[in-house]
């Protein structure tokens, strides 16, 4: 995949991360995984993500913390 292209395609996911609406959302299971699929990040980095998604205390945490990976992501294409 072309750099740009790249960059596009996690801008855009970046978004959906961002539009999840709080604990429960099952489309955040769903984002974890598509992450695993367009990144190359461990099983365990996304059981991180599943497991902090898991909970009401930490879901907004780990929302965070997810668009943070995807923003680094992001970077590190900008820096190819």
């Amino acid at each position: 995949m072309e750099t740009s292209d790249q960059i596009n395609h996690l801008k855009s996911f970046l978004k959906k991360i961002q539009q999840l609406k709080g604990y429960g959302d099952m489309n955040s299971y769903v984002l974890a995984y598509e992450y695993q699929k367009i990144t190359d990040v461990s099983d365990s980095k996304i059981n991180k993500i599943i497991d902090a998604f898991s909970s009401p205390k930490t879901w907004y945490l780990g929302k965070i913390k997810f668009i943070d990976d995807v923003e680094t992501q992001i970077g590190e294409v900008y820096n190819l």
